[in-house]
């Protein structure tokens, strides 16, 4: 049992840890300081510059980058360090993130104390991608266009996003144990959420990429219609900004009429699940909203990332089926 609450209390932290590397990683995207380190180090890299001859070195390397080149040319060694800073908590968490993860796993398993080693060996190994992704994502924005893929953002993000299910998932199975069986078709229904929910985060991490925000700020038309006239059904329509945030808008409405189903069938199986699930939507709808058309400000911005977690980590727990009464 004393064992079982180590398991707990590593898996909480460790959730914990994701959630502040997403909101970390979101703020890094919207302050634009994601592409100021330029080398991956992932040893050496955990070292800030510490003298004035470390911060021009560090300096003149972002000076030979296409961003500085092509949209900070007029940036002071002042104007660098403010988002070195920022980008390098976010490296820095990241490898912290690792260790708080893999260090106890090993212990763990070398202690025999895992139920299932599985899940937590897709946790290590997703932590280490999660580091590669990171880095794939910033070599985008390192060659000739300053800005970071935004499929591999997109991309980046997910992976953060499946990691957190994983460790949610075991914490979960450790604190409620068995668990009352949903009938097949609500079962059906709460993983077509699960799906379209992280369909709608993709998206999400698409508007991001392409500054889609900071276009049609109007609900719920976008200019004078519900469909903006850029939008057109093929691929392309996948690196247009307001086609993008036209299928994200829209997938969020769908999203929301699954999931209001979902708690509506479970609303006796998991009662206050339910309440939370729907409560959570709308302020997530609400938050959504405001961030359009108050032109992407980073305090709602985030906290519209940070439901998103918020409604996932929900819409899990009603996975799992535990009787609430």
């Amino acid at each position: 049992m004393h064992q079982n609450k180590q398991i707990i209390f590593w898996l909480m932290l460790s959730a914990f840890m994701v959630i502040i590397m997403i909101f970390v990683g979101g703020w890094t995207r919207l302050a634009d300081a994601g592409l100021s380190i330029v080398e991956w180090r992932p040893v050496t890299g955990i070292l800030p510059p510490f003298t004035d001859s470390d911060w021009e070195e560090e300096f003149t390397k972002y000076k030979r980058s296409p961003e500085f080149e092509k949209l900070h040319n007029h940036f002071t060694l002042g104007d660098f360090k403010e988002i070195f800073w920022l980008e390098f908590i976010h490296r820095i968490l990241g490898r912290i993130t690792g260790m708080i993860i893999f260090i106890p796993a090993l212990f763990f398993w070398y202690k025999r104390s895992l139920r299932d080693w599985k899940p937590y060996l897709s946790m290590v190994l997703l932590v280490g991608f999660q580091g590669f992704m990171g880095w794939w994502m910033v070599k985008s924005g390192l060659v000739d266009d300053p800005h970071v893929s935004h499929f591999r953002l997109a991309a980046h993000l997910i992976t953060a996003l499946i990691l957190y299910s994983l460790i949610f998932g075991e914490l979960l199975a450790l604190c409620y144990g068995d668990v009352q069986k949903m009938n097949k078709s609500m079962n059906i229904i709460s993983y077509i959420a699960l799906i379209c929910l992280f369909v709608q985060i993709f998206l999400g991490a698409l508007v991001a990429g392409l500054d889609a925000g900071m276009i049609y700020n109007t609900f719920p038309l976008m200019g004078n219609s519900f469909v903006p006239s850029e939008f057109h059904l093929s691929w392309a329509m996948f690196y247009d900004p307001a086609s993008v945030q036209f299928l994200h808008r829209y997938c969020g409405y769908c999203l929301a009429i699954i999931l209001c189903i979902l708690a509506y069938n479970v609303r006796n199986l998991a009662k206050y699940s339910a309440i939370m699930l729907i409560s959570s939507v709308f302020v997530q709808i609400l938050l959504g909203v405001l961030t359009v058309i108050y032109v992407v400000p980073m305090k709602l911005a985030l906290a519209h990332q940070l439901f998103a977690v918020l409604l996932l980590s929900i819409l899990l727990n009603v996975i799992r089926r535990k009787k609430y009464g």
